[in-house]
């Protein structure tokens, strides 16, 4: 499984009426991953696909920085996943 096949497997489970987008963007770097839209206000998201856990315990996992720049103050989440 590679971050695109996770984000989709996410998706099948998101509840209707929420509106889920996979955002592919090939012209423009550092856009989100995915936008969710419902009742309840905007949601953009950052997933961080690890394939496999590290070997060692001691290895650190560091997730990315980001700049959170939503227009009209949209919500932010950056989701880490590690899959055995």
């Amino acid at each position: 499984m590679n971050e695109h096949g996770y984000i989709k497997s996410i998706h099948r489970h998101v509840p209707l009426p929420t509106y889920s987008w996979k955002i592919h963007d090939a012209f423009n770097g550092g856009v989100f991953d995915a936008f969710y839209s419902d009742n309840g206000g905007l949601l953009f998201v950052e997933y961080k696909y690890q394939p496999k856990i590290p070997k060692r315990a001691t290895t650190m996992l560091v997730p990315a920085s980001l700049v959170y720049r939503v227009p009209g103050g949209g919500s932010v989440m950056l989701k880490e996943s590690l899959l055995p």
